[in-house]
């Protein structure tokens, strides 16, 4: 019989921890959007932090990986904050994203300042492969069974497997216990 031990690791604060250069990273999508989105001067404290850290890790040579699920709901949250401004400030409350925003100069405006956006993250990250044909499907559906949606659970599953450090500001995260180390402002 195999005794097997699981080392749990915590979540820690930026302020106390030290980029080393061999380090691997992994950004979750919240922290791409403090970073990049226009979030009109929101948690600036935060964007402040999640910043010095980005310029640390680029600074020592560290590598922050991405890969294409974030890189999707990065555009998908831009362009949904963007419909939702526009909604009200057209008050169309009950309109329709697909029907009646992706044909507006609203819509297009944000989708190229968003692929500005992508360009730029993509710049200071590395592509990571989705893995999808060594991901356990069915584990991760059973892992959403907690706080985690579908997209979170992938992001564990890699973090797990390749031991990257993650770097998020999603309390559903920031609470859990992982494998891996959990980094936030």
């Amino acid at each position: 019989m195999k005794l097997l031990i699981v080392l749990f690791m915590a979540t820690c604060k930026m302020s106390n921890y030290t980029v080393g250069p061999t380090e691997e990273f992994f950004f979750d999508t919240n922290i791409w959007m403090f970073l990049f989105a226009p979030l009109a001067g929101a948690k600036q404290n935060k964007q402040k932090a999640y910043s010095k850290l980005l310029s640390d890790i680029i600074s020592r040579g560290a590598t922050i990986w991405i890969n294409s699920q974030v890189v999707a709901e990065y555009i998908n949250r831009c362009l949904r904050m963007e419909f939702e401004v526009w909604k009200r400030n057209t008050q169309n409350y009950y309109a329709d994203y697909k029907r009646d925003f992706r044909q507006t100069e609203e819509y297009k405006t944000t989708l190229k300042d968003t692929k500005s956006q992508v360009s730029l993250i993509l710049q200071k990250s590395t592509r990571y492969p989705d893995d999808f044909h060594m991901i356990d499907v069915d584990e991760i559906i059973s892992s959403m069974e907690t706080s985690l949606d579908y997209g979170d659970a992938v992001i564990v599953d890699l973090c797990k497997r390749k031991n990257f450090k993650l770097v998020t500001d999603d309390k559903d995260m920031k609470n859990s216990d992982f494998s891996f180390d959990v980094i936030t402002a």
